[in-house]
C-alpha cells in the first residue's frame, strides 16, 4: 500500500474506534430536572442580600440563589421547624414594606415544599414562605457559609 492509502486506512479505523466507543459506551444519564418559572414577591432587602451571595458563591444568578436557600431549608427538619415557627423578621405585620415582584425558576419539589410549609406552618402563601427562609437566612441564625457554602442540589449537573 502507499503512504497516502496507509495513512487514509489508519485515519478511518481510529474514526472507526471513536464511532464505536461513542455508540457503545454507557451513557451518563441526566440528573437535571426541569425548572418552572415562578414570579414572587420579595422585598428589596432580600433582591439586596440575594445578589450579594450570588457575587460571593459564584452562583449563576439570582434564581439559583433563591434555589440554594430553599434547599437549605428543605434538608433539615428541626431547621425547617425553626424557619418556619421563630420570629426572626423584625417587620413582620408591621409597616408596608418595599416589595418587588422578581422571576425566578424552581424545581418542582421546591415549588411543592414551599406550598405544604405554607400550609403546615399556616403562613399566607408562598411568597411569604420564601422571605421567612430569606429572613433567616440573613439572620444571626445562620450564617451565608452554612446556608450557601454547600451544594445540596440534586438536579445539578
Amino acid at each position: 500500500l502507499s503512504m497516502n492509502k496507509q495513512l487514509l486506512l489508519g485515519v478511518s479505523c481510529a474514526a472507526g474506534l471513536g464511532l464505536a466507543y461513542y455508540l457503545l459506551a454507557p451513557k451518563k444519564k441526566s440528573t437535571k430536572t426541569s425548572t418552572l418559572i415562578c414570579y414572587v414577591e420579595v422585598e428589596t432587602k432580600h433582591i439586596e442580600f440575594l445578589e450579594k451571595m450570588k457575587e460571593t458563591y459564584k452562583l449563576k444568578d439570582l434564581g439559583k440563589a433563591v434555589r440554594v436557600a430553599i434547599q437549605f431549608a428543605m434538608e433539615d427538619k428541626a431547621t425547617r421547624t425553626r424557619i418556619f415557627t421563630e420570629k426572626i423578621c423584625n417587620t413582620c405585620g408591621s409597616t408596608p414594606k418595599d416589595k418587588k415582584k422578581i422571576t425566578i425558576e424552581l424545581y418542582p419539589e421546591q415549588e411543592v415544599f414551599l406550598k405544604a410549609a405554607s400550609s403546615e406552618f399556616g403562613i399566607k402563601g408562598t411568597d411569604k414562605a420564601l422571605r421567612c427562609i430569606l429572613e433567616f437566612a440573613m439572620s444571626p441564625k445562620a450564617t451565608p457559609e452554612q446556608v450557601f457554602g454547600s451544594i445540596r442540589c440534586r438536579s445539578c449537573g
